[in-house]
């Protein structure tokens, strides 16, 4: 463990400074409490004092003296002017009074400046205390969390980037805290250990990528970063060059400042000589490109894009077996777990996809959702979970082939699979949180909710589903659902429809409850 709970420490004491009031304020607060209550004896009551002004010329923000007496002239001088307008009063006295009742419009600011900032501060204080503490019993989502809420407190906190690097760092998710990192640094306007502990394990990052081959994540990886620098354009470009896209490479290798390296590879691209990847830990030799630019292994690459795009799967996993032994096998083995998924052929599926990477966090993200689904084909639904989960973590919204809510919805649909309906809940509510304009995510709570016997939600979810697009499973779940509330002529109306759209099993419930 790096300087985790030291670093959290450190920065919860700097966002007290942050908040806390400079010298010139206390003792305006005082002076201001004092000079009210100047001449009046022990039943004056201290006022809340206003905001404290601006130091003038000659005054001081260090100065607790100078703030002392700008408050004690201001407090004896609104006690004055208070007096004056109470024509009722018979002593200068202040007295205890029950306060009048009166609204107070909190979203509209009923408190003061004053009490909004000593809220804030309360509030920051409390939540990073917590957030420390999650970071210190391994509890780093709920520190995610914590560092969430108080960036609803305080836009542009660098304290909760600080908490959320930390945890993303702590759940594997480098280029997270890589990036988070960047952004508390940038906030805070200097470069810290931290920051460059992140950038150290970035490097690592990238190398363990580029030992395995894996340069599409080496691509991806780069594009995700936030802030572009020497050493994402450096290796952005090596994984376009590893990839036989060198007009791409030379983009990025271009943008590299001061790095030999960069500049070998550049030159390597313009005498048409072919580095080898020298992570691999083979030994580093060039060898003459084809007319093209590109090497052999990266011309049946894109030929092999190329079919699968045009849904020729079968020709695809034919070109594939001819190059798998070629370097950059890693991706060919996703790839063909990928068209092997997409002619049905599940189990192969699944073993292409695992052989893509060394390790499961390493699949690609695109290679894992189809692993998912192959295995939801051939009902191994807890299989199919484990993807999910890896998927959820990675955090990554969206990718060629599926997006967040897709992929809750999938898992919610996994534990329909094995029918655990009560758990299922709780991840398809959450897809329809992200999404709410994909007909089959409402299809899939509709389905839960049959199961359950709540089947007055389950036809106002399908009627939501089938507003977006007509699909024979709704229509069949609506069907039943009406049944069981005793509508039977709505019911059959829906099960006949769903069977002229290819749901087979609506004939056997119109034969049931129908005629």
């Amino acid at each position: 463990m790096k300087r985790t709970t030291l670093l959290i420490i450190t920065l919860f004491l700097t966002a007290n400074f942050l908040f806390a009031q400079n010298k010139f304020t206390n003792g305006f607060n005082t002076g201001y409490k004092k000079g009210y209550c100047q001449d009046q004896g022990v039943g004056c009551i201290d006022p809340i004092p206003p905001i404290a002004p601006i130091p003038k010329v000659g005054e001081s923000s260090d100065s607790y003296t100078d703030g002392y007496n700008r408050g004690f002239q201001m407090g004896l001088s609104a006690r004055k002017s208070n007096n004056s307008s109470n024509s009722s009063t018979t002593t200068n006295r202040t007295r205890y009074k029950t306060a009048k009742p009166k609204f107070v419009d909190f979203a509209s600011g009923g408190y003061s400046n004053t009490d909004i900032t000593n809220l804030k501060i309360k509030a920051i204080t409390t939540i990073s205390k917590r957030a420390t503490e999650n970071i210190s019993n391994g509890n780093y989502d709920s520190a995610i969390g914590d560092a969430n809420s108080l960036l609803k407190i305080q836009p542009n906190f660098a304290l909760a980037y600080q908490i959320k690097s930390v945890a993303y760092y702590h759940k594997d998710r480098i280029i997270d805290a890589y990036n988070m990192s960047v952004k508390c640094d940038r906030i805070m306007g200097k470069k810290s250990e931290w920051r460059e502990d992140m950038f150290n394990e970035l490097t690592e990052y990238y190398k363990n990528m580029m030992s395995s081959n894996q340069y599409s994540n080496v691509i991806y990886t780069s594009e995700s970063i936030w802030t572009p620098n020497n050493l994402t354009n450096y290796f952005h470009g090596l994984g376009y060059y590893f990839k036989g896209d060198y007009k791409k490479a030379k983009k990025y290798l271009k943008k590299v400042k001061d790095f030999e390296p960069a500049e070998q590879y550049l030159e390597s691209i313009k005498n048409k000589n072919y580095y080898k990847n020298p992570y691999s830990g083979q030994k580093q030799e060039t060898k003459p490109l084809n007319k093209s630019g590109n090497s052999k292994p990266n011309v049946d690459l894109q030929a092999i894009y190329k079919l699968l795009q045009n849904g020729k799967y079968k020709e695809g996993i034919a070109l594939i077996d001819k190059s798998i032994g070629n370097e950059g096998n890693e991706l060919l083995y996703g790839l063909r777990g990928t068209a092997n998924y997409l002619s049905r052929n599940y189990s192969e599926a699944i073993s292409d996809i695992t052989k893509s990477a060394k390790t499961n966090k390493e699949i690609l993200p695109d290679f894992l959702f189809y692993r998912a689904m192959a295995k939801s084909e051939v009902g191994d639904f807890y299989g199919a979970i484990s993807d999910y989960d890896l998927l959820i973590t990675k955090g990554d919204p969206k990718g060629q082939n599926y997006d967040l809510a897709t992929v809750y919805n999938n898992k919610a649909y996994s534990y329909v699979g094995l029918k655990q309906f009560e758990k299922a809940i709780p991840f398809v509510t959450k897809a329809l949180e992200l999404d709410k304009g994909k007909w089959y995510i409402w299809d899939t709570r509709a389905e839960i909710y049959y199961n359950t016997g709540e089947y007055g939600k389950a036809i106002n979810d399908a009627t939501k589903a089938i507003k977006i697009q007509e699909n024979a499973n709704t229509l069949y779940i609506k069907g039943l659902s009406h049944i069981k509330l005793n509508e039977k002529e709505l019911g059959c109306k829906d099960l006949s429809r769903a069977g002229e759209l290819g749901k087979s099993e609506a004939y056997t419930e119109i034969k049931r409850y129908c005629n």
